[in-house]
């Protein structure tokens, strides 16, 4: 079968070939009725969009590469979707892959899609990542956006949150309910994520005159597993503790399941506080109190950024710190008197 071209599309729809370029990439002042009769007519067709030609042909890709660390974690899919949807309304494509938190990996994927003719990446980095990591990126100057895990690269623009204030948020919650022995678990030491989140936890920690119990900081992978197996552990120790901080929501249900299995009751015998507000969050029994940091709104953004890095070329990287707030829900309770 001959592999149909955009002008035989035009032909058939009784168009301009420059009109089904513009319909196909989702960009121009277009009348729903002609965008149909394109859409229809490269149906019938069976004609695919060459990306590369098309790259060819206009100087730049309507392709995005978008790296996340865990698709498993309902964060990323709620970043993503956001992404995603913000991207293909302003006539752009996603490549989505998934870097398992591995460097390794996270290299490879990034070959590919520089392959695959990108004309720009969202990277949520994977532990160990560093300004260096993304030299073959700037190497074929392509414009990225870090988003979540701040890199303090000066190359890219960053979406995120306020890690530090993510802490101060929960401790402050957690102390104002009368606890004294918090624990924090979850979050890969290197990142400056679960550093600058265990500095806010320090902080409003230290200024009640409290102290920090380094047998209580257990920093490790950010998955429901991990939570489960540091919350039995921590039971079976005998270590005082009223209150968890988790590194995320995820590791705050892992949280749950491993102090229930281990005969504790949620609140009233331990409190528990994650971060992301993740809608599985509100469904939990018992509901679980978290800090919201908006996954969605970092993937818009970050798809905005990219957008304006690709049409506007300018050298001019900017940081977007988004707000949070502080979700009191079921999970957390003031300590009892005994305590």
């Amino acid at each position: 079968m001959t592999k149909k071209s955009i002008r035989d599309v035009a032909m058939r729809a009784g168009v301009s070939v420059s009109t089904v370029s513009l319909v196909l990439n989702g960009k121009g002042r277009i009348s729903e009725a002609t965008r149909k009769k394109v859409r229809d007519a490269a149906n019938t067709l069976g004609f695919i969009l060459d990306h590369s030609a098309s790259k060819l042909r206009s100087g730049q890709s309507t392709l995005f590469g978008v790296i996340v660390n865990d698709f498993s974690n309902p964060f990323f899919a709620e970043l993503s979707a956001a992404l995603e949807t913000e991207a293909f309304a302003n006539g752009y494509l996603t490549v989505l892959a998934n870097s398992n938190d591995d460097l390794h990996r996270q290299g490879k994927l990034i070959e590919a899609m520089v392959g695959l003719g990108v004309g720009g990446f969202v990277i949520c980095p994977a532990a160990g990542s560093s300004s260096e990591t993304f030299e073959l990126i700037r190497a074929r100057s392509l414009p990225y956006v870090i988003c979540v895990r701040d890199l303090q690269d000066e190359n890219a623009d960053f979406i995120g949150a306020d890690d530090y204030q993510c802490g101060v948020f929960a401790s402050k919650h957690l102390v104002d309910l009368g606890h004294k022995n918090i624990a924090m678990i979850g979050g890969f030491q290197e990142l400056a994520t679960t550093r600058h989140r265990i500095a806010g936890f320090r902080e409003v920690i230290d200024s009640r005159g409290l102290s920090v119990q380094k047998e209580l900081i257990l920093p490790g992978p950010p998955t429901l597993e991990f939570g489960r197996e540091m919350a039995i552990r921590l039971v079976q120790s005998g270590q005082k503790f009223t209150a968890v901080f988790c590194y995320n929501d995820i590791v705050a249900v892992g949280v749950c399941a491993g102090l229930r299995s281990s005969g504790k009751k949620i609140a009233e015998d331990i409190s528990v506080i994650g971060v992301d507000n993740l809608p599985e969050s509100e469904a939990a029994f018992p509901s679980l109190t978290t800090v919201e940091i908006y996954p969605r709104s970092i993937g818009r953004r970050s798809a905005e950024a990219l957008i304006k890095a690709l049409k506007n070329k300018s050298n001019r990287k900017e940081k977007v710190i988004l707000p949070l707030q502080l979700i009191a829900r079921a999970s957390t309770a003031k300590v009892s008197a005994e305590e």
